[in-house]
């Protein structure tokens, strides 16, 4: 018994450490997150039709968004579209925006870029692959 019960314990340990650091950079990213209000100031968007560039595009941007970390809410404003909120989570590597999971492709303190990929299928063109890559700062 006195055997088994040492790697036991360092098992234990291990999984523990290993979860209390999962969660303690869940919440420094949540803190990066909700510090500040952040600018939207560009997107790029790529399109594939079959695998063959048919889109690239990079847009200026003058929109705003604001993460709440109590509510889990983030609003975002912007001149075209007027004032949105939805709500905001953690996923691995991503962040899920409403009904929309970005990877987050940079998160530091004062920049962050977001990517969002879909893929569907049109009867007319084929399969149509979209990304679009969202940049934010302080």
């Amino acid at each position: 018994m006195r055997k088994v019960l040492p790697p036991i314990a360092i098992l234990l340990f291990t999984l523990v450490l290993a979860s209390c650091t999962k969660q303690k950079e869940a919440e420094t990213r949540a803190e990066l997150l909700t510090a500040e209000r952040w600018n939207i100031y560009q997107v790029h968007q790529t399109v594939w039709v079959n695998d063959s560039l048919a889109f690239d595009e990079t847009e200026e941007l003058n929109s705003t968004a604001s993460f709440d970390n109590s509510s889990r809410t983030v609003t975002i404003s912007s001149p075209q579209e007027g004032t949105r909120t939805y709500s905001w989570g953690f996923f691995e590597d991503q962040l899920q925006i409403g009904d929309d999971l970005h990877d987050i492709e940079t998160l530091t303190k004062t920049e962050m870029i977001l990517s969002l990929t879909t893929t569907e299928n049109d009867p007319d063109l084929g399969v149509v692959r979209t990304r679009n890559r969202l940049f934010f700062k302080h």
